[in-house]
């Protein structure tokens, strides 16, 4: 590592070295919020692109296509 700890240190901004458990928490509760909402809509890609009033609206190409895409997001 070419740069020492002292060096790093003075480039970070001395806000951040503020402790501040109300921001710890609120950030925790926001990715675990986000993890949760992702994993949801994950487990639903499959099921969702599967129904057959999704196939009839997209075609079954179409329908495989945007499964494609859903789960390439």
């Amino acid at each position: 590592m070419p740069w020492s700890l002292k060096e790093i240190r003075a480039a970070i901004p001395t806000r951040l070295f503020i402790k501040d458990t109300t921001l710890g928490l609120y950030y925790l509760f926001r990715d675990i919020s986000l993890a949760a909402a992702a994993w949801f809509l994950a487990s639903n890609i499959d099921p969702y692109f599967n129904q057959d009033s999704t196939r009839e609206l997209l075609t079954p190409m179409g329908a495989e296509l945007a499964r494609w895409a859903a789960w390439g997001v």
